[in-house]
């Protein structure tokens, strides 16, 4: 069984410019002229699939939308086998005349935060169905053995909060991890839409955000531009 790696252990992802890097996973979204066309790109990729023995998940949305994750299932994470699949797939997108759309394939995890994540986490396994995975940050993850639906986060609750945070309250009653390419325009609007921006780091892509009562949003998304030496 082969190990996950980093994203810093894959420098050939720089090239993968229709795909979206999220958590153990690459994603993209492709459009196709018409259901029809994008009906048989899919057949095309499941052929690929079966022919590498190396299977994505997709998912075919009207009007002509194919979405498309691939990772290692065996390994937990991101491979060499998984950027020689995205490679090949956006290959066969451009050829077939898709358009990749990487900007619109964003990633949801939701965090519940609980003072004994042991002690709820029968009550949330039961009534997701869900099973216990590991998580490489200690948490307790419940996923969909299908990987339809989010993923969930058990976490233990900071033993203290700050009364006021940035002008959010402090009792936190939900918090969801976000990814999204395009994280500072998500960040700006959720500013505008009346959120509290809680801690910003455009450096390395990531924001933290709350709505007025205090819920949560992790966002993350590609680090800001860095200035070229000289």
């Amino acid at each position: 069984m082969a190990n996950p790696l980093s994203p810093d252990q894959l420098p050939e992802l720089a090239a993968l410019t229709d795909w979206c890097v999220q958590p153990g996973l690459l994603r993209s979204r492709f459009r196709a002229a018409s259901f029809e066309a994008a009906g048989r790109f899919v057949a095309a990729v499941a052929a690929v699939a079966d022919e590498v023995d190396h299977h994505p998940d997709i998912d075919l949305r009207y009007p002509a939308i194919v979405q498309i994750v691939v990772t290692s299932h065996d390994a937990g994470g991101l491979t060499r086998r998984d950027t020689r699949l995205a490679s090949r797939l956006s290959a066969m997108a451009a050829e077939a005349g898709l358009t990749a759309e990487p900007d619109t394939a964003q990633g949801l995890t939701v965090v519940i935060e609980a003072d004994e994540p042991d002690r709820v986490l029968p009550f949330w396994q039961a009534v997701l169905g869900y099973r216990v995975s590991a998580d490489p940050d200690g948490d307790t993850m419940l996923v969909d053995g299908r990987r339809f639906d989010p993923g969930v986060v058990l976490r233990r609750r900071p033993a203290a909060t700050p009364a006021v945070r940035n002008g959010a309250a402090s009792v936190r009653r939900l918090r969801i991890d976000l990814t999204h390419p395009v994280a500072s325009a998500r960040a700006a609007a959720s500013s505008v839409a009346g959120g509290v921006v809680l801690d910003a780091d455009p450096q390395s892509g990531h924001w933290e955000l709350a709505d007025v009562e205090g819920n949560e949003v992790s966002l993350t998304g590609r680090p800001a531009p860095q200035p070229a030496d000289g």
